[in-house]
């Protein structure tokens, strides 16, 4: 049985959330990588980790989430 055949309730599933200083791809960086890997049951293992945008964040801090 190959990953695509396997009932949906034994498939596992992942949710990836990024979260970059603006909207825009042309000049705004991501910050941070979150992801969650989960079946129909529940969560099974979480990943997250800083990231370098290499552009000062001061000057955004009031609009970071927390």
């Amino acid at each position: 049985m190959n990953e695509y055949s396997k009932p949906l309730h034994k498939q596992k599933f992942a949710v990836v959330d990024l979260e970059t200083t603006g909207l825009r791809a042309e000049t705004d960086r991501i910050i941070e990588v979150g992801i969650q890997v989960f079946t129909l049951d529940g969560p099974e293992e979480s990943f997250s980790t800083l990231v370098n945008p290499k552009k000062n964040l001061q000057a955004l801090s009031p609009t970071l989430q927390a």
